[in-house]
């Protein structure tokens, strides 16, 4: 991504204001039947995928649809989703598989499901322990004419760091090419990418403060490996993260790699990667996620809800 002066930057941020925003339905009687409809085909899904049932899981997706598991590089089209599910459904057998759903946005042809989900299964691979995750995901579903909902996107993690990360990707051999690139279809505007680069500037810094500006007070983010922090609580967490450990950062690139523009919301999934050093070793982390973003009173956009999740390297 090409690099733009700060300076200008600044003065991009101060000149663009999103205009001609859109009312968004969400009157407590739309959210309530959306929900009803959205929590029956999830726990579909879920039966779906504790019976090991792939094409009638697979029904779900759009040709295009974007999935961001926890662990594994972004997937995009349904062939690629496919061949990801395929594998996880010959290793998992699926014992018990909830999603409770906490929040729903109706937006135009699309709708966000954001939730936390508990699933226990077997992994012959590992042993005949049962093994258990908890966690939090979303779905973002879009409406089409039939009102038939499909899954357009969706991004999943966990609360805690798990073990054997490897059995919940694709062998490296099978993975998708350019799984960093951005979208080559779509144009990215300056507004992100200015947003995008201020990003780039305060995790190099290391500056929570800064990073925390770009949350609205009433903000969720769900982090990599972490419970979900929300509100007044995502500037300390994000302040005691940036002090974990004398890291330098080295290199950097935060960037768009689809979005959607719903007026006085805007939906965007992102990718970054992250060469960083200490004084005793040096690494790299590379991830991607989804991030709501919602129009403030001033004009300016604010991240309203984000989720993140990391890629395991080989």
């Amino acid at each position: 991504m090409t690099k733009i002066p700060y300076c200008s930057i600044l003065l991009l941020l101060m000149l663009l204001a999103v205009s001609c925003s859109k009312e968004i339905s969400q009157t407590p009687a739309a959210v309530k039947d959306y929900k009803q409809q959205v929590q029956f085909l999830t726990d579909q899904r879920a039966a779906f995928e504790q019976q090991n049932d792939l094409p009638a899981f697979l029904s779900y997706y759009t040709d295009q649809a974007i999935s961001m598991p926890e662990y594994q590089p972004a997937l995009t089209g349904r062939a690629e989703i496919e061949l990801f599910y395929r594998e996880l459904f010959a290793r998992q057998d699926v014992q018990e598989f909830h999603k409770e759903i906490e929040e729903i946005f109706p937006m135009d042809n699309t709708l966000v499901e954001i939730g936390t989900f508990r699933k226990s299964y077997y992994d012959p691979e590992v042993g005949d322990t049962l093994l258990s995750q908890y966690g939090k995901y979303w779905t973002v579903w879009e409406i089409p004419a039939d009102g038939q909902l499909k899954i357009k996107g969706e991004a999943y993690g966990f609360f805690q760091h798990l073990d054997h990360p490897e059995r919940l990707i694709l062998p490296w051999e099978q993975m998708p090419e350019n799984r960093m690139q951005a979208d080559p279809d779509q144009q990215i505007t300056l507004e992100l990418k200015a947003y995008n680069s201020l990003q780039e500037k305060y995790v190099t810094s290391r500056d929570g403060p800064a990073r925390s500006a770009f949350y609205a007070p009433d903000a969720r983010f769900m982090p990599f490996a972490e419970p979900t922090v929300s509100g007044a609580g995502i500037r300390p967490y994000l302040v005691e993260y940036n002090n974990r450990g004398q890291i330098t950062i080295d290199s950097i690139a935060v960037y768009t790699y689809h979005y959607e523009d719903f007026g006085e919301h805007l939906l965007e999934y992102y990718k970054f990667w992250v060469n960083w050093s200490n004084p005793d070793v040096s690494g790299k982390t590379w991830g991607k996620g989804i991030r709501l973003w919602k129009e403030q009173e001033d004009g300016a956009l604010k991240i309203f809800r984000a989720i993140s999740t990391h890629n395991l390297l080989p």
